[in-house]
């Protein structure tokens, strides 16, 4: 089964690219220059590039949040904020707090012009001896690079527009019974899963729609396997069970339908667990994990006062082949939230200057 592309053309001659088929016409979306796939924008344009070139439709995104949910929430507000930009259907499922508050605080559209290009962060001038250690390093660009001009860039210190609000199409989870709850499954999630599968139909987002497809749908489900999402009584083996078959059911969903789908998951309530952690990894196409430098002895160390946190990227989709999009190395990031977005950016840089420091004691 595979996910929603692009066209391409194949005779007896060899492979022949095609010019890109209209499906990319939908707004906020373009096709992968690798295999055609049909991506939109997380809403972080350096996120994109570490996802090479932006978020997939027909796929699972899993974040694993930080402590205090306090970047990944960050995260989910610029995945909706570029939905209600691109004017894509929405679809909010939040038992921890009101989604309708969260989505009057999505951050606003940050002017372009001024960052058309993510530029490097101004560096100090560096003595012979500096580039004699860290020859290698001299012209490695430390912000993930940014190739085009894809999805819009948020400041976190606005608000987004009203007017872009009320002209977006936003769906809240309900939490009703639509059908019999099978007892392998957690009423929660049963729901859910009831609920994104009669919009998906209600709506025309499935593949199998003879309608033009013209728009995205964006589901975003946040803290999901926090302890409101289990039923009362239920022991941890059944609920990771329920949590497993609503991903795998939600992961079919996303694979016959024009949507995209965002979860974050508190990591911590599964420390004991870690094999059902790998299990939920498993079950989505694309996992990343924020780890937060606030509380931990890293946060004086000197080399990593300008970030936040580290961005581990767990797992990349393999979509109609067999290697990642991202040819990348993706093992040494950071991010940093500045007064107005969020970055992402590559570590070894900080690496080399510790190593400095250690050569200079």
């Amino acid at each position: 089964m595979t996910v929603p592309s692009a066209n391409v053309n194949v005779n007896a001659c060899g492979f022949q690219a095609k010019k890109i088929a209209k499906l990319n016409e939908i707004k906020g979306t373009k096709a992968s220059l690798t295999n055609k796939q049909l991506l939109v924008s997380t809403g972080v344009p350096t996120f994109d590039a570490v996802l090479g070139g932006g978020l997939a439709v027909g796929t699972v995104l899993l974040i694993e949040e930080d402590d205090g949910a306090v970047y990944s929430s960050l995260l989910t507000k610029y995945f909706l904020a570029e939905g209600v930009a691109s004017n894509h259907e929405l679809f909010v499922a939040n038992l921890d707090h009101d989604p309708q508050y969260f989505i009057n605080a999505l951050p606003g559209i940050f002017d372009t012009t001024a960052i058309r290009n993510d530029k490097l962060p101004t560096q100090k001038k560096e003595s012979d001896d500096e580039l004699k250690i860290a020859w290698r390093y001299k012209n490695m660009r430390s912000q993930v690079c940014v190739s085009d001009q894809f999805g819009h860039y948020f400041d976190i210190s606005k608000k987004m527009d009203v007017e872009l609000l009320e002209k977006c199409k936003i769906n809240y989870f309900k939490n009703m019974e639509i059908s019999e709850n099978p007892e392998s499954v957690s009423s929660h999630m049963w729901n859910l899963a009831n609920e994104v599968k009669s919009l998906i139909e209600s709506a025309n987002y499935s593949t199998s729609s003879q309608t033009k497809h013209e728009n995205i749908l964006r589901i975003c489900i946040s803290s999901l396997a926090s302890p409101l999402w289990n039923n009362v009584g239920e022991d941890e083996k059944d609920f990771a069970s329920s949590v497993c078959r609503f991903l795998l059911s939600l992961r079919h969903l996303m694979r016959t339908s024009y949507a995209v789908c965002l979860i974050t998951l508190p990591p911590g309530l599964f420390q004991g667990s870690t094999y059902l952690l790998k299990r939920f990894e498993y079950l989505c196409d694309t996992v990343v994990g924020l780890e937060s430098f606030a509380g931990s002895p890293i946060e004086n160390e000197e080399s990593f006062k300008d970030y936040n946190g580290l961005f581990r990227v767990i797992k990349l989709p393999r979509l109609n082949s067999l290697l990642p999009n991202n040819a990348g190395d993706t093992s040494d990031l950071v991010f940093k939230v500045k007064k107005k977005r969020f970055t992402i950016e590559v570590r070894l840089l900080l690496l080399c200057n510790s190593l400095l420091s250690f050569v200079n004691l």
